[in-house]
């Protein structure tokens, strides 16, 4: 994180590690450690 922001690993990371996770810090890790969902699955 810098001052200006973060770029999107960095919001992931942040986002896990709120629920007491933890992730990879670049995001080709993120992806090989992440599931994809269904297009059903994203609908609310």
């Amino acid at each position: 994180m810098t001052l200006v922001g973060f770029d999107c690993s960095g919001f992931l990371q942040c986002v896990y590690n709120k629920t007491g996770q933890s992730i990879s810090r670049t995001t080709l890790p993120i992806f090989s450690e992440t599931k994809q969902l269904s297009s059903q699955s994203q609908e609310t």
